[in-house]
């Protein structure tokens, strides 16, 4: 090879060298800043530079003369994960998948014991969700192409220690954008996004969605701010004692001078937009990186009395700093933190309810899982208490890996943590100054710096430990990232330092040539498939976001079972729904694996085939439809195809499409509970019966046992099939989960039952009052009233004396609003006098006290109340007209007692 082309070799190997660096720098400065990355065009700029980052190194090894392959055992981690995802992907026999996950066989049975799953071929994957369970797979290997790939480039100490300051600055940037948003914010992340729910004007936020992860990410770069600011304090102590000697120097060191104090304010910044975020597993994460920190640099002997004097006077300003914006709420979240109690941090259970959950499906799906990526899906077989919102994790990182990958995933994870453990312990317990290789103490090599180091990446490594296990900040791209890179330091940490000091180097040996073209070829076509298999959610990221805007419009936070819900026929909400509809055609155009896409889509096909139905001039409804088919007993599909273009014209369409993507939907994810409530009314399509009917309602309760607009089906259905005590016990669950069907049974009940039926069966509680009065009160007898505002009236003063301020106040003038609406004065007087016991100077109070002394004919009292509320508001031409009847009733009653006597306004 002639000198010219190995220049020209090792130009283009330097140059890539520089690639892969940007490729890094990108994934810690540009990448965290699409939402975290967990939004899928985040996902997709994740993977996109993780393999660019893959096919840059393989490319750089092809050119570089000397070809070295950096083993670690983490190796063996990264293989075994793979492993177990294909193994969740691929077909297994039904004998396999029995003994691996007898718990599949119980809830999806074959059509052998029920017709509900007869179009189904039998389930032969360990994945309830492969879709989903492929893209935990893609994102589990770009993060080990991010791995392996730093552990290749880290070549020295010096590497280490520039990965370490880039993962500070990522943590200084994304503290500054947090403050920033949060201050002068305009409602939208990064000034650009609007996301469906979450408004970043409310917490400090940053990029990410959920504060925890925010203050997360910050505190992966606590360990290394802490160790570049401890290390530049020595280098700077070091320097001026050399500048004593050389004044020559002087000049020189004016430059970096104002480092330092950059650097110290950086690293208060990062901490007070930490503990503004009021994350409170963010400042645990916090307080561990810190402390870790600092026990590792005490034992390098860097940390000095003085540092922990400037370290107390940077905690008093950091605690000014709070006192002046934010130090409440933040001493309110901290208590709840330092309480001791589960309670204090898990007021609603959310978390145990969790954790319980997936322990129950670790213990049904036990060696592999019910597949990585499943858990928003499989949660609500097991949770019985109901939530309006979808948790998409089981906010534990542990509890979620052993549930989606049973004890082979425990295995590993176990296994990287030990991995982990011993390398910090290794570290830690470095010897004294040893000999190197090359017979001197290199500063390269020296102790002191390993350990320095060393406390910085185990810092990170504390933090992400300790906060997974009450959080799933595993699974944030831009949290696991760099925790990625963190664990590769500290692998090759200790393999540097057993290099330096080892008499006998074990050279990494590298594939030949020919070898590395191979994997450079292997690594671009594995990598486009990884790109590829984002490409299509990301696409359709924008449409879904659109989808969401609209469904909040409409008040459709969850995934809403359409056809049980109330049918409008504005022209309104029609316009809405149509571009609802459009929005999810385009989503699954584009991503035609998105379970969630299709079950909606073919809930708003339904409710617009509803719309137009009440429109028609034949106005049945699907329910209706459906009822007549099957009583019809059709002999064949083009006898009922040419009933139904009689009975319901081109609006026939809108059922069809929605059992297409109904069935799409339950291919994809056979555990969605109100895909098999769609198919019972649509089953009379394929000739079902009503047998097959109740089939597919039973097989929804199997799968969503607690779902309400499953418990809601499941009682229309019995209450056909002539079961009413069944029907009774299903609407009673439902109505206790308070979601949005209570209103619905409601509905449907108050023309069926009489009103001491309902409260005896379904106890309300007493906020229900005003919504079970207006159904129930045209019907209600004077006994009946009676008993009710009785019921009502005992549950709304059994805990009222632990009730203070607002809410006390709040329940006075609730009870008062019921007893008016019924007529009952007294009743709603007595209640009033005492919501102005408990709040005397609020006018809604005293301008509800006079209008009840108007209406009891206490004149002279109602009086002086509203003259009160009169002098404190303008222009209320009812209050004032309320007023005069008072005066004008005071002067009858005085003209009565007194006549002749005129009585003044006051």
């Amino acid at each position: 090879m002639s000198s010219n082309s190995r220049f020209d070799s090792g130009s283009l190997v330097h140059q890539l060298d520089r690639v892969v660096d940007a490729g890094f720098l990108a994934v810690l400065f540009v990448a965290p800043y699409v939402m975290g990355g967990r939004h899928p065009i985040g996902r997709l700029v994740f993977v996109g530079l993780a393999v660019a980052i893959a096919v840059a190194w393989s490319a750089r090894q092809c050119l570089a003369p000397k070809h070295r392959w950096v083993h670690s055992p983490a190796q063996w981690v990264l293989g075994g994960g793979v492993l177990i995802c294909l193994a969740q992907l691929v077909p297994w026999p039904a004998a396999w998948i029995e003994r691996l996950s007898p718990q599949i066989g119980v809830v999806l049975p074959s059509a052998a014991q029920t017709p509900a799953t007869d179009f189904f071929l039998p389930w032969s994957r360990l994945s309830l969700v492969p879709a989903e369970t492929l893209g935990g797979l893609v994102m589990f290997v770009a993060y080990g192409l991010l791995f392996l790939v730093a552990c290749q480039r880290i070549h020295s100490l010096g590497d280490v220690e520039r990965f370490l300051k880039w993962i500070a600055g990522s943590a200084i940037l994304m503290a500054v954008v947090g403050l920033l948003q949060y201050l002068a914010g305009n409602g939208k992340f990064l000034w650009i996004y609007d996301h469906p729910y979450r408004n970043p004007d409310l917490h400090v936020l940053g990029s990410f969605v959920n504060r925890n992860h925010f203050a997360h990410f910050l505190a992966l770069g606590i360990g290394p701010l802490i160790w570049w600011v401890i290390t530049k304090l020595n280098q700077d102590e070091h320097g001026a004692q050399a500048r004593d000697r050389f004044a020559a120097n002087r000049s020189r060191s004016t430059g970096s001078s104002l480092v330092l104090p950059l650097l110290m304010l950086a690293l208060g910044v990062v901490l007070f937009a930490g503990l503004m975020s009021l994350s409170r597993g963010g400042a645990v994460a916090i307080a561990a990186a810190i402390c870790v920190s600092c026990i590792f640099l005490a034992r390098a002997s860097l940390l000095k009395l003085r540092y922990c004097l400037w370290g107390a006077g940077a905690a008093a300003l950091i605690l000014g700093a709070l006192m002046i914006h934010g130090l409440d709420a933040v001493e309110g979240r901290l208590d709840d933190l330092t309480a001791g109690s589960i309670d204090e941090l898990d007021t609603k259970q959310i978390r145990r309810l969790l954790w319980k959950a997936n322990m129950a499906a670790f213990v049904d799906h036990p060696w592999l899982g019910i597949g990585v990526g499943t858990h928003r899906y499989f949660y609500p077989l097991y949770l019985t208490q109901y939530f309006d919102k979808d948790f998409t994790h089981a906010e534990s990182g542990y509890l979620q890996i052993a549930s989606e990958t049973g004890v082979a995933g425990l295995v590993l994870l176990l296994s990287a943590l030990g991995l982990i453990l011993m390398s910090a312990a290794r570290l830690f317990f470095l010897p004294g100054e040893a000999r190197h290789r090359h017979g001197h103490h290199g500063e390269a090599g020296g102790r002191t710096r390993y350990l320095a180091c060393s406390a910085a990446v185990v810092a990170g490594l504390a933090a992400s430990i300790v906060h997974s296990v009450a959080d799933f900040v595993w699974y944030i791209p831009a949290c696991i990232a760099v925790t990625v890179m963190l664990i590769a330091c500290l692998v090759r940490m200790c393999q540097l330092w057993k290099a330096e000091t080892s008499a006998h180097e074990r050279p990494h040996v590298g594939p030949s040539r020919k070898v590395g073209v191979a994997l450079l070829s292997v690594s671009v076509l594995v990598g486009g498939s990884l790109v590829y298999n984002r490409v299509g959610p990301a696409l359709a990221a924008p449409s879904w976001d659109r989808y969401l805007h609209a469904s909040v419009i409409v008040g459709e936070k969850r995934q809403d079972e359409f056809l049980l819900a109330p049918v409008q026929t504005s022209g309104e909400l029609a316009a809405q729904t149509e571009a609802m509809i459009r929005h999810l055609e385009s989503v699954v155009r584009y991503d035609r694996h998105h379970v969630r896409a299709h079950l909606r889509l073919a809930g708003l096909y339904l409710r617009r085939f509803e719309q137009l139905q009440m429109a028609s001039d034949n106005a049945m409804s699907l329910n209706q439809l459906g009822e007549a088919a099957i009583a019809s007993q059709f002999a064949s599909r083009s006898e009922l195809d040419a009933w139904l273009d009689r009975a319901v014209g081109p609006n026939r369409v809108k059922f069809d499409q929605a059992l297409w993507h109904v069935r799409r939907g339950l291919a994809l994810c056979p555990l969605q509970g109100e895909g098999y409530v769609y198919l019972s009314e649509l089953c009379f399509l394929n000739g079902g019966d009503r047998a097959r009917k109740t089939a597919h309602v039973q097989q929804a309760l199997r799968v969503r046992p607690g779902g309400e607009g499953v418990l809601f089906a499941a009682g229309k259905d019995a209450m056909l099939l002539g079961d009413f005590d069944s029907a009774v016990e299903y609407w009673r669950r439902c109505y206790h989960k308070d979601g949005r069907y209570k209103r619905q049974l409601v509905d449907l009940l108050s023309s069926l039952v009489p009103i001491e039926f309902f409260i005896e069966v379904f106890e309300p509680q007493f906020g229900d009052w005003p919504m079970l009065l207006s159904h129930f009160l045209a019907t209600m007898s004077p006994e009946q009233q009676q008993r009710f505002s009785n019921h009502f009236a005992r549950h709304g003063l059994r805990d009222i004396s632990e009730l203070q301020g607002d809410d006390l106040t709040d329940r006075w003038l609730s009870l008062r609003a019921m007893h008016a609406r019924m007529k009952q004065i007294p009743e709603a007087l007595y209640c009033s006098r005492k919501a102005f016991e408990s709040a005397p100077h609020e006018k809604r109070v005293r301008r509800v006290l006079g209008e009840d002394l108007l209406t009891a004919e206490q004149f002279e009292e109602a009086v002086v109340h509203l003259c009160w509320v009169e002098d404190r508001t303008q222009d209320d031409a009812q209050l004032r007209a309320l007023l005069e009847r008072a005066i004008r009733g005071r002067a009858r009653q005085v003209s009565d007692t007194e006549p002749g006597q005129r009585s003044p306004r006051h």
